[in-house]
């Protein structure tokens, strides 16, 4: 996670028409009441971006508080919600979640061509913990990603 919101912001900082702005629940005080700060920040907010994995799916609060808020905000507020796979896990279980459009990437979109995986989905943790993974394909991944939840927001909220 910490990775991916380090590689993401830099490609998003300088973007034209928004302002983007990441939060998430590491920046929750010592002692603080977590479950109001959470919510507070989701009311504060246009966009989720959703980092999906079996962690993400097996946790009881984002299954039966985060999740409903989300596609309540959906449907009722114009809220944009961003899945990203980034680790191999089957999300169509979720069935609201399953109708979103993930931001997917193949091996070949990097690089990795064995004729075996070539057209296997490439979870962001398979790019990132792999030891054959460059720099480049890190950088390329952030930047395409980027591009993606830019497009998606502009798409959205136009002016």
């Amino acid at each position: 996670r910490k990775d991916l919101v380090k590689g993401l912001q830099g490609h998003l900082t300088q973007r034209k028409n928004f302002e983007y702005s990441q939060w998430d629940d590491t920046q929750i005080d010592l002692g603080t009441e977590w479950e109001s700060e959470i919510n507070k920040a989701l009311e504060e907010s246009n966009v989720a971006i959703l980092l999906v994995s079996s962690h993400f799916a097996s946790s009881t609060f984002i299954n039966e508080n985060e999740l409903v808020e989300f596609f309540r905000k959906k449907q009722e507020e114009n809220y944009l919600i961003l899945p990203i796979l980034v680790r191999d896990y089957d999300f169509s279980q979720f069935e609201e979640l399953g109708k979103l459009n993930f931001f997917k990437t193949y091996n070949e979109d990097y690089g990795f061509n064995k004729p075996f995986e070539r057209d296997d989905l490439l979870p962001f943790d398979r790019l990132a913990d792999s030891s054959e993974t460059t720099n480049r394909q890190l950088n390329l991944y952030y930047k395409n990603l980027a591009d993606f939840i830019h497009t998606a927001v502009s798409n959205k909220f136009k002016s």
